[in-house]
């Protein structure tokens, strides 16, 4: 699977959830490595596409436009 093919499956996953999801949960929902997962999720940080947010030990993962309206 190409890395473009990789990024649009993790933003879909993340299109359905408007409050995010951890890594753990994209994990499971694409039947994906956490390191995988970690890996893509980098840099759709970088490209600004999602959004990364601490919250305790996890890391919640969001397309910005949800957040912004309001969840």
């Amino acid at each position: 699977m190409s890395e473009e093919q990789m990024k649009k499956r993790i933003l879909e996953a993340l299109n359905t959830f408007k409050y995010g999801l951890t890594l753990d949960e994209l994990s499971d929902r694409l039947k994906l490595s956490r390191a995988t997962v970690s890996k893509y999720i980098a840099v759709l940080k970088a490209e600004n596409s999602i959004v990364i947010r601490k919250i305790g030990n996890a890391k919640l993962a969001y397309i910005p436009k949800h957040y912004e309206e309001g969840g």
